[in-house]
């Protein structure tokens, strides 16, 4: 009986990981969002408690499961990939070309400065959300999109199924692929546009950096200074 082609059985299992990654989306997204629904119940319950609270927490109830369903994918995935070690099959090491990937830094950061202030702006966002008064709500917006959203992202499609990917494929359809699924994620189609320009550097400091820690530092540069300018008055 023929053997399978070793570029055949790397196909195959590229595959299996793209599907794998796929369903761990479709599951995350399909936890935070029954969360999500379940918290805004509370608004009746809670008639003292102000709408936007409600919504906040809601919101960022549904996005901590989200992301922990992600970021627990990529853990169990990771491991098998790194053969029992999860940071090999996270590609969580020490960072290359350092002075490269500052340079990534310091351009995505150029990126969203000029971007906020683009007349399209506003088109693209609408007006700005207010900050919540009450501090902890405040500081888990904050945290949450700074913090633990890069965190599950860049575990699951530029660590684990980045470095599983590469094992089958080149670089060029590595970064393709995972950048097409990051911005999947994504759903609105405009935003998506804006996020093109970041999932390019977002994959470039992967590849350059060769570890998941230097498009995990950008991702999380990236979303403090969007967040940060958004928020301005």
């Amino acid at each position: 009986m023929a053997q399978p082609k070793a570029s055949q059985v790397g196909t195959e299992n590229a595959w299996r990981l793209i599907a794998a990654a796929v369903g761990w989306v479709v599951l995350a997204f399909t936890c935070g969002g029954a969360v999500t629904l379940l918290v805004l119940q509370l608004e009746g319950f809670s008639p003292s408690l102000p709408p936007l609270y409600v919504y906040i927490i809601a919101r960022y109830a549904g996005v901590f499961v989200t992301d922990g369903v992600l970021f627990a994918a990529a853990v169990f995935h990771g491991r098998i990939v790194g053969s029992g070690n999860i940071n090999a099959g996270l590609g969580n090491k020490p960072v290359s070309r350092l002075p490269l990937v500052v340079g990534l830094a310091a351009v995505i950061v150029a990126y969203v400065v000029i971007r906020h202030f683009l007349p399209s702006s506003s088109l693209l966002y609408g007006a700005s959300p207010p900050l919540p008064t009450n501090i902890f709500l405040a500081g888990l917006l904050i945290f949450s999109n700074c913090v633990i959203e890069p965190a599950a992202e860049e575990s699951l499609f530029r660590g684990w199924l980045w470095t599983g990917l590469q094992r089958c494929w080149g670089p060029l359809p590595t970064a393709l692929l995972t950048s097409t699924l990051f911005l999947a994620i994504h759903l609105r189609p405009r935003l998506i546009v804006t996020l093109v320009p970041v999932a390019i550097i977002l994959a470039l400091a992967r590849h350059f950096g060769q570890s998941v820690r230097a498009s995990l530092a950008l991702h999380m540069i990236y979303n403090l200074a969007f967040k940060g300018l958004f928020l301005l008055p």
